[in-house]
């Protein structure tokens, strides 16, 4: 973005607060069967997803797919 910011003092209307769809550790199931999906990434989001793996001591891979499994648990029922 190159273009400069303006902000305004307009209302902002009624905001959806959205809590965080992460899993904490211990909601982290290991023992289901997987099944080999390519996923795209910019380059941004790979290399945030690496260091956060990096600080957790896991692999990015697995990361990513503990991330989608949780938010599918969250809100698939929501979706039906």
């Amino acid at each position: 973005m190159r273009k400069k910011i303006k902000y305004t003092n307009e209302d902002m209307g009624n905001p959806k607060i959205i809590e965080d769809f992460l899993p904490p550790p211990h909601k982290i199931n290991f023992d289901t069967p997987r099944f080999e999906v390519k996923v795209n990434l910019n380059s941004q989001t790979l290399q945030f997803l690496k260091q956060l793996a990096k600080r957790k001591k896991t692999n990015h891979q697995k990361l990513i797919q503990k991330i989608l499994d949780y938010y599918t648990q969250e809100f698939s029922q929501s979706l039906l």
